[in-house]
């Protein structure tokens, strides 16, 4: 099961899958994930870049992109909310055990106290969870937003698992190919005006971040992400 949705970006999230083995609870993999969207969304700008990672057949797909690593703030808040939900499943079993089928005699304890305190705790709990938890920062906001408009998931593909890129990174490349696009040297030899490849371009040089193409200095790649965002900088801030 997924938990802890963090770092949210349009409505996108990264959130970690738990393996949930009776007392035992333990985190798997974190993910970019995605709400619902059309498998069958219009292409932009001549472009079929926001089918990279849908599947037809539905009116709607779930879009996930595996990380490389777990992402802490999310299984800290998965953890949190786990307890939150423990404590409320607790809180009801009492109020059953004192009005539903009657307290054990000899009890000394006022179970409906116990119920509504635990009650009271784990919905502050849960709900402090969410209010505090942690939002990326706008440029780490940014580069999802060109991940989004490409993949389809508001998603950072340096940190996603390499085994998960290589579909992306032969439709990518086939794509610039047609445009007449290296993307390997085009920040620094110039793009045409902004246009819907400069975040080809972008979300290309992160996949390569995340492959860790000893070829490919990773300050170079920065510094290119950087001089993209600058020029999409109206566009990447246009949703909040």
């Amino acid at each position: 099961m997924v938990f802890g949705a963090v770092e949210r970006v349009d409505g996108d999230a990264i959130g970690t899958k738990f393996l949930i083995f009776g007392p035992l609870v333990w985190p798997l993999q974190s993910f970019y994930v995605s709400g619902s969207v059309p498998d069958q969304a219009p292409p932009r700008d001549g472009f079929d870049t926001a089918l990279l990672l849908m599947a037809g057949g539905s009116e709607s797909v779930s879009v996930a992109i595996p990380m490389r690593a777990l992402n802490r703030p999310s299984v800290v808040a998965g953890y949190v909310r786990l307890v939150a939900a423990l404590g409320l499943m607790i809180a009801m079993m009492a109020f059953c055990a004192r009005y539903g089928l009657g307290a054990p005699k000899g009890l000394e304890i006022d179970v409906y106290a116990l119920a509504v305190g635990l009650a009271v705790g784990a919905a502050f709990v849960g709900g402090a969870s969410y209010l505090i938890s942690p939002w990326p920062d706008p440029r780490d906001r940014r580069i999802r937003r060109a991940g989004m408009r490409i993949t389809g998931v508001a998603a950072d593909l340096a940190h996603a698992a390499p085994a998960a890129l290589p579909a992306i990174v032969e439709r990518l490349d086939a794509t610039l190919a047609d445009q007449g696009v290296d993307w390997r040297r085009a920040p620094d030899a110039g793009l045409p005006p902004p246009s819907e490849i400069d975040l080809l371009v972008l979300v290309r040089i992160r996949a390569a971040m995340a492959n860790d193409d000893e070829s490919l200095d990773a300050d170079v790649l920065e510094r290119w992400t950087d001089v993209i965002l600058d020029r999409q900088a109206e566009t990447l801030e246009a949703r909040s």
